[in-house]
């Protein structure tokens, strides 16, 4: 048994292939969502599987979360009996949480603790998720991709997902220009926060105010998802009980941001949030292949909301 834990789900994801190499197509995957879940599909494993189990368990918050962790001591029974099976728990924390009965397990399984990307290894880490996918990128092209990006592996395979829906031929630097988010882009927050509380009428005058005064509908979508991503990440961040220099640190936040931040969060879930930033790559994806309307058709993801 194997435990990863990272504040990147990206380096997780990366970790897990390196270790597992062409083995980890063979892995069945589930994402946590109970104690019962864990241990059905373990005692099944043990009772009536002649062929021994791979399995990857993510976003296993019992592990980081530090009520979910002292109430989970029958669970972490059951993992002790299991620690020799093929199983990974993985969870997009920072730190673990601290029990008895967690210590306990850790002591016995293989425990891997990711650091986040740096801006000195960023590149490093993006060179080898292309060379994984065999992507051979121009110096240029590189460069146009890199620049518009933050350490973040989940973010850098989010983009590298986005050149697999075209030929390589394809590939030119007008192309990856249009095509690439800038993650590092600051503003429209007040379109984001009007989107999440579902202030329809009211995002709707904004869109059509910022279209018709400086922004494209494509501009639009590349400045919300660094935001959103962000909001996703304090999400996790609280979730995960960081502190609000912890998260102000890691993300680079000014306290003011952080606090209207934390106030969004009590509006929306994980799920609606991963849903929405999904939507706005999948809508960008079709503008720039001319598969829709940008400017109807972006109004209209951004009044259904998330």
């Amino acid at each position: 048994m194997t435990i990863i834990h990272s504040v990147d789900q990206g380096l997780i994801n990366l970790q897990l292939r390196k270790i597992l190499g062409k083995d980890f197509k063979n892995y069945q995957k589930y994402l946590y969502h109970s104690e019962r879940q864990i241990g059905g599909l373990l005692n099944a494993s043990n009772l009536f599987e002649t062929q021994e189990k791979k399995i990857i368990f993510s976003a296993c918050s019992f592990l980081a979360n530090q009520k979910e962790a002292v109430d989970a001591e029958n669970l972490f029974a059951i993992l002790k009996v299991n620690i020799n099976a093929k199983i990974f728990l993985t969870v997009e924390a920072e730190k673990l949480a601290k029990t008895k009965a967690l210590d306990q397990l850790l002591g016995k399984v293989q425990l891997i603790d990711l650091p986040k990307i740096s801006n000195y290894k960023m590149q490093t880490v993006f060179l080898e998720m292309l060379s994984n996918e065999n992507y051979n990128l121009s110096y240029d092209q590189l460069s146009i991709m890199s620049s518009r990006m933050i350490p973040n592996a989940l973010i850098m395979q989010n983009e590298i997902n986005k050149l697999k829906l075209f030929d390589r031929s394809e590939l030119s630097n007008e192309l990856l220009n249009d095509l690439v988010f800038d993650y590092n882009n600051e503003s429209i927050f007040k379109l984001l926060e009007l989107v999440i509380k579902q202030k329809k009428i009211a995002v709707a005058k904004l869109y059509d105010h910022l279209v018709a005064d400086q922004y494209s509908p494509q501009e639009i979508l590349q400045i919300l998802a660094p935001q959103l991503l962000k909001l996703i990440f304090v999400y996790k961040g609280l979730a995960s009980k960081l502190t609000d220099g912890e998260i102000i640190k890691s993300l680079s936040l000014t306290n003011y941001l952080l606090k209207n931040m934390k106030q969004l969060c009590m509006h929306t879930s994980s799920i609606k949030l991963d849903n929405f930033l999904s939507g706005i790559m999948n809508i960008d994806i079709k503008i720039k292949k001319h598969a829709i309307e940008p400017i109807n058709s972006v109004r209209l993801f951004l009044i259904k909301g998330v």
